[in-house]
């Protein structure tokens, strides 16, 4: 996972996030789907060494990965949570 540099980590970041004003906001699954699949957008190339970075890992890696995450995703909502959902949060 070494070769797995800061702008492909940037480039998976970016895909994901959708600015809204002055914030932004994580995309659906399904709106990331949309965009994935949109040759327009071009990420399938540029997300190829995410792909391949994550299918190497072993499973103890991906176990230490999962657990990052979890840290990680509280700290994006709490970023990109708006004051204006009321305090219902998207599944």
């Amino acid at each position: 996972m070494t070769e797995f540099v800061y702008y492909h980590r940037l480039a998976l970041a970016e895909a994901v996030l959708d600015r809204v004003g002055d914030e932004f906001r994580l995309l659906a699954y399904s709106e990331f789907l949309r965009r994935y699949e949109d040759p327009e957008w071009n990420l399938k190339s540029l997300l190829e060494p995410s792909r391949q970075a994550f299918g190497s890992l072993s499973k103890e890696g991906l176990k230490v990965l999962g657990q990052s995450l979890k840290g990680l995703s509280k700290r994006i909502q709490e970023v990109t949570t708006s004051d204006k959902t009321n305090g219902v949060n998207a599944l």
